[in-house]
């Protein structure tokens, strides 16, 4: 069996229809995210329920599928969150609601656990190698995938092994093209796919953002590293010019 593990799409859909064409697979599982600080999520959700045959959720998915708490500040990510969560129909919220926290999957006598993150708060990463063996240590599997940090990596303890699959849509590291996960016979290996970036970044002009913030997402997009300080000057930025503006409600495509 050969499973294509994605993650934290984040509502990138041109970044996942490239990743599921590209990658051979038997079956899909998605480790969460797949809304939050993107284009088109509705399209996302209905294209993950389509393919995966497993789905965890996200801390994205749950906090815009739930109810948002009132705005008191018309900041870019607070008026992104609430245009994201306009897209949504009750079954898309439906939908993200089914999915759990965790889930397992085998292939003959291996297994592996998913869930977005590992216990715990923050980031799981390889600099933090104890963290990793105590998820190992609470789960049964051979092995344990998860996403959350958008940086992939594969860590082995023995012949057990925790694995991140990078970003879909956002990737983190550096490095711009769609990181996801391929897991044969019980072993991850790390996959890179280009895909169209320029029309991701084209699809941002729907969105009820700042020029200045739209701009440095688009960048983010190109260089694969997302830079909260930029972010924030930017949404300064477009403050100072009198943005933000009446919010629209845009939709994505389906």
């Amino acid at each position: 069996m050969r499973f294509l593990v994605i993650g934290d799409v984040h509502a990138n859909l041109t970044a996942l229809g490239a990743v599921l064409v590209a990658v051979a697979h038997d079956q899909v599982v998605c480790v969460g995210d797949v809304i939050g600080y993107g284009p088109e999520p509705r399209a996302c959700v209905d294209l993950v329920t389509r393919v995966a045959q497993r789905v965890v959720c996200g801390n994205h998915d749950a906090h815009l599928a739930g109810s948002l708490p009132p705005e008191k500040t018309w900041s870019s990510a607070g008026r992104w969150d609430r245009w994201t969560a306009a897209q949504l129909e009750e079954r898309h919220r439906a939908i993200i609601g089914s999915w759990p926290e965790v889930a397992v999957c085998t292939d003959g006598s291996r297994t592996f656990q998913m869930r977005h993150n590992l216990p715990g708060t923050g980031y799981a990463t390889t600099d933090a190698p104890t963290r990793l063996a105590e998820a190992l240590a609470a789960s049964p599997a051979d092995g344990v995938v998860f996403g959350h940090s958008h940086v992939p990596f594969i860590h082995r303890i023995g012949r057990r092994w925790v694995a991140n699959t990078g970003s879909v849509g956002q990737p983190r590291d550096g490095d711009p093209r769609a990181a996801c996960l391929v897991i044969e016979d019980g072993e991850p290996v790390i996959r890179r796919v280009p895909y169209d970036i320029e029309a991701t970044v084209r699809a941002l002009e729907d969105l009820p953002l700042g020029p200045c913030y739209r701009a440095a997402w688009a960048t983010c997009y190109r260089s694969g590293l997302v830079d909260g300080r930029r972010l924030a000057q930017a949404e300064a930025e477009d403050g100072a010019t009198g943005f933000p503006e009446p919010v629209t409600a845009k939709t994505s495509r389906v």
